[in-house]
């Protein structure tokens, strides 16, 4: 499971970090994504190197048994479909997203990331610990 504990603490630290930084500077991310249309290409490129990253980790991490490594898992699975979807169904994704900036259901995503994340990043780094008590 040193797979799984190094993608705990990874996966942790980004989904914590970038829930942080949406609720911290929400007007900010606002704006942004309003402007993601007319970057079309650069974020085709993003998301390619997301796919690539997604099917990276999905191929190194896949376990299914019920415990704390399959929400490592999910995570995983959840930045390759993300990334396939961006990459194949752009118009759509764009069209999502602005009715989603209005939503209140984009401050719980965000809230949603700080937990996952607070979660992975406490089971990656302190369950060597816990275990030794």
């Amino acid at each position: 499971m040193d797979t799984s504990m190094f993608l705990a603490k990874l996966l942790g630290l980004y989904f914590f970090l970038i829930g942080l930084a949406m609720l911290l500077n929400l007007k900010r991310f606002k704006d942004v994504m309003k402007k993601w249309e007319a970057n079309s290409s650069l974020l085709m490129h993003t998301d390619a190197i997301w796919l690539f990253i997604g099917l990276v980790l999905v191929i190194i991490h896949s376990y299914w048994e019920p415990h704390w490594g399959i929400i490592v898992t999910l995570a995983c699975w959840f930045i390759m479909l993300k990334a396939a979807y961006r990459l194949f169904f752009f118009d759509p994704y764009i069209k999502f997203m602005k009715k989603s900036l209005e939503h209140p259901s984009y401050n719980w995503c965000s809230w949603v990331f700080l937990v996952v994340g607070a979660y992975l990043g406490i089971v990656g780094f302190f369950e060597p610990v816990l275990l030794q008590w």
